[in-house]
């Protein structure tokens, strides 16, 4: 039982870590904009 919830638990920050890097880079994208159109 132990070994599932740790399975679980690491296809989850797998799953997180992959959101996060593309909210990152969704970030950036809308950074140069604001950027771009600010100038």
């Amino acid at each position: 039982i132990q070994e599932s919830i740790i399975t679980k638990s690491t296809v989850l920050a797998e799953k997180w870590r992959e959101i996060g890097i593309s909210i990152r880079i969704t970030a950036q994208g809308i950074y140069k904009v604001t950027l771009l159109y600010t100038e």
